[in-house]
């Protein structure tokens, strides 16, 4: 009687030993899970700022001339002031 109540006790660790290990690659895949959801958000955003990076660095080739047209000596375009006082004027406002 006692030789089949240790057999039934060993039986009940080996099934709690199984169910453990099932717990812990359930877990281990649910870990992988978050990893791998994590990786593809950062993946995402690294994607929405590298695809706007794209396009501020090619819609910042047109105005590269535009730029240069007010670098000149005292900011003038076509001989008008466009840059400081534009009444050409000194002293206050009254």
């Amino acid at each position: 009687m006692a030789l089949a109540a240790a057999r039934g006790e060993a039986g009940y660790a080996e099934g709690l030993t199984k169910s453990a290990n099932l717990f812990g690659q359930a877990a281990n895949q649910q870990w992988a899970a978050v990893n791998k959801e994590n990786e593809a958000t950062t993946d995402r955003v690294s994607g929405i700022f590298g695809a706007a990076t794209t396009l501020l660095s090619a819609g910042s080739a047109p105005w590269s001339s535009l730029s240069s047209m007010f670098s000149g000596a005292a900011g003038s375009v076509f001989g008008t002031t466009t840059i400081g006082n534009p009444w050409n004027t000194t002293g206050s406002l009254y």
